[in-house]
């Protein structure tokens, strides 16, 4: 019997870095499926740099180089087209490679849908504005004709489809929100014995994710909390921990996935923090690899930023909302003050709503229910330039 085949195509290299609940799926899929992960640089958010670099930088070459790297990966795309391996399941991550897959493999192509470009957002309205015009019309399209989808949940279906223009509605759809396999938690991690609380952050440290902010109230209150940073460290937070005296834990190294709960469970208390005021940045409650992280662990979350995951953790009674940085103190006493409750409460949610382990056979179901509609989808580019 012929082993089924499954081609990913991903705007993420396959290597440590590679997104936590992206990997986790693809272990879980690959007992059921011989896997081919298919990279591309070009994740079509920035696609209109080709142009932008020439028209307001000057910058010939990153423009040539970048459309040099696209060619060349839609070269290599063809080549699987014209190969002998035949996959009973493609899934694309995100509308760019979406729409490229569909058009050059020519069979169906389900969306895998991480991150989008809004219709809230500038670019949507400047000089190049009309690329991403092009993407989101060929996405509607090719949904059009594939008819399914895999997203995160009903907001964020909402948006997107808004967002490309589709119109009606779209009935087979696939909801997986991030998702990673349950760790054993320790019991003794079920209630926090520190006097004074560590408080963690991970994954971007940098000013739009509000770390600058964070760093320079610990420096007021670093007897209330212990501050622990993780992740990348971005030159203007280099620069700021350069001049403050009480300097944070910090860990800037790589870690492989299965290892980041053990730096998890190193804190009391996560913090996220969203600078970015955009709707993609605004749907998170099923979108963030950090809160399923913390909460996995049995770690309760502080949210700042405008995004409906603070709606989320409060009524789950997972953490706390802040809406200004001077309220954080208040907010790690009140989840000091009730942290069994909290922590519990987050073990409880993640085995309900955040457990990979919850989705895999289903979606493999999803994937091979064929779809009787489909045709492949054909492209008129000549009209749009």
């Amino acid at each position: 019997m012929r082993s089924k085949k499954l081609l990913i195509v991903s705007p993420f290299p396959n290597d440590q870095d590679l997104y936590p609940h992206l990997k986790y799926l693809i272990d879980e899929l690959s007992v059921h499926y011989t896997i081919d992960y298919f990279y591309m640089e070009e994740r079509g958010l920035w696609i209109e740099n080709i142009i932008y670099d020439v028209i307001r930088k000057g910058k010939i070459y990153s423009s040539l180089k970048r459309l040099y790297i696209l060619t060349k990966d839609v070269f290599r795309l063809h080549k699987i087209k014209l190969g002998k391996t035949k996959y009973d399941a493609v899934v694309a991550v995100d509308n760019f490679l979406y729409v490229l897959s569909s058009f050059i493999l020519k069979q169906e192509v389900v969306l895998w849908s991480h991150d989008l470009l809004g219709y809230d957002e500038p670019r949507n309205y400047c000089r190049t504005a009309f690329i991403h015009r092009v993407i989101a019309k060929f996405t509607r399209k090719s949904l059009a004709k594939n008819k399914k989808l895999i997203i995160q949940d009903k907001e964020r279906l909402d948006f997107l489809l808004e967002s490309i223009g589709y119109k009606g509605t779209l009935d087979n759809v696939f909801f997986l929100p991030v998702s990673l396999p349950p760790i054993q938690v320790p019991k003794k991690e079920l209630k926090s014995k520190a006097k004074v609380p560590t408080l963690m952050q991970s994954g971007s440290i940098a000013s739009w994710r509000g770390s600058d902010d964070l760093i320079q109230y610990h420096q007021q209150n670093f007897d209330k909390f212990d501050l622990f940073l993780h992740g990348f460290i971005s030159d203007e937070i280099q620069e700021l921990l350069g001049k403050v005296e009480v300097l944070p834990l910090i860990s800037s190294f790589k870690v492989l996935p299965d290892k980041v709960p053990q730096l998890i469970q190193l804190c009391d208390i996560g913090f996220i923090n969203y600078a970015v005021e955009d709707l993609n940045h605004f749907y998170t409650s099923n979108a963030s690899g950090q809160f399923v992280e913390f909460i996995r662990c049995g770690k309760p979350v502080i949210v700042k930023g405008h995004t409906n995951l603070q709606q989320y953790v409060e009524e789950k009674k997972v953490g706390v909302s802040i809406i200004s940085i001077d309220e954080l103190a208040s907010a790690i006493q009140k989840i000091k003050t009730h942290y069994s409750e909290y922590s519990y409460n987050c073990i409880k949610i993640f085995e309900k709503s955040y457990d990979i382990k919850n989705y895999t056979e289903k979606l493999i179901v999803y994937l091979e229910k064929e779809n009787s509609s489909y045709e492949s989808p054909t492209y008129q580019l000549t009209r749009y330039f």
